[in-house]
């Protein structure tokens, strides 16, 4: 899921997906997100009456994995800081927060176990502060601890959220973010890409550039879109079948219209019919992807027809 929200994260996009996440979970726990807008959030973004409350942070860009580390670090540092220091105090225990077991520190990921150690080393400062100042920390429990989410810890409210338009579109850009070697490509497979490629150019010469091009578009949307779905398929299974679902029911249209076309002249024309067709369904049935998803999920699809035996056009 990360990976496809990734490109359209912001800080200010995360803290309302993890609310939203926060909310869904601990609805029954009396979960209550708390405004920043006046004097101040007490160092935490939302709280439950069971013992619960958590800071979110967001990196506004691709840091190193020392620098990431470094930033989550002083970020958990300042806030810890907050949460326990006697300004703090009284707008936290204002706002009715109470009993508190489990700070969590709520971020997209994290790459260096040095964040653990930190969090532990934080653990035990607020435990040695509440000590020591009993009354002050009287909301803070001996059991105190501090954990760390990650997007992997929600995975279940972040699938309901974006698929109810709530949060950022998916954007399945990335896996095109590598290069593709589709010598590799089962023969057969690409075989039948080009012998129908050719067939909707209207017999065109094998040599032609544009020809050429063509086949390798739709050879490397056959890769990627193997690779998409197996991502999907393993990390958003709802999703997964939702496009299945879909695919198979309008693979048997596009059978039973081209297998049933005997007229090669308008195979061109047939092919782009079925193109746009394809993408207003997709864009009505996934509003939660992004426009360019879209695009690149319809050519995947209509790759996997090319490579197989659902699509054929004739050439007379």
């Amino acid at each position: 899921m990360l990976e496809f929200l990734k490109p359209n994260l912001t800080g200010e996009e995360w803290e309302k997906l993890c609310n939203s996440c926060y909310r869904m979970r601990y609805q029954e726990q009396g979960y209550q997100e708390i405004p920043a807008q006046y004097r101040g959030d007490g160092g935490i973004e939302g709280f439950t009456k069971h013992g619960i409350v958590y800071q979110c942070y967001c990196p506004e860009k691709e840091y190193s994995g020392n620098e990431l580390y470094e930033h989550m670090r002083d970020k958990m540092t300042k806030d810890i800081a907050k949460f326990i220091s006697p300004s703090y105090e009284k707008i936290l225990k204002g706002l009715g927060v109470r009993d508190i077991r489990e700070w969590h520190f709520v971020i997209p990921y994290y790459t260096d176990r040095r964040l653990l150690e930190h969090a532990e080393k934080k653990r035990n400062e607020v435990l040695t502060y509440r000590a020591e100042h009993p009354e002050q920390c009287s909301y803070i429990q001996d059991d105190f601890t501090i954990t760390i989410k990650t997007a992997n810890d929600f995975t279940l409210e972040l699938s309901r959220i974006i698929r109810s338009e709530l949060g950022p579109k998916l954007d399945f850009t990335v896996v095109r973010d590598k290069p593709i070697n589709w010598t590799e490509c089962d023969s057969e497979k690409v075989s039948n890409v080009k012998r129908k490629i050719k067939a909707v150019m209207n017999g065109i010469d094998e040599d032609d550039e544009d020809y050429k091009e063509v086949v390798n578009i739709y050879i490397e949307s056959y890769v990627i879109g193997l690779e998409l779905m197996e991502k999907l398929r393993a990390e958003q299974v709802e999703l997964f079948e939702q496009i299945l679902n879909l695919e198979n029911t309008y693979k048997r249209q596009v059978a039973i219209k081209t297998k049933t076309n005997t007229d090669s002249s308008i195979n061109s024309k047939l092919f782009n019919e079925i193109l746009e067709d394809f993408q207003k369904v997709l864009e009505k049935e996934f509003p939660f992807i992004t426009s360019s998803s879209i695009a690149e999920l319809k050519d995947d699809m209509i790759s996997s027809w090319l490579a197989d035996c659902s699509m054929q056009f004739k050439i007379r």
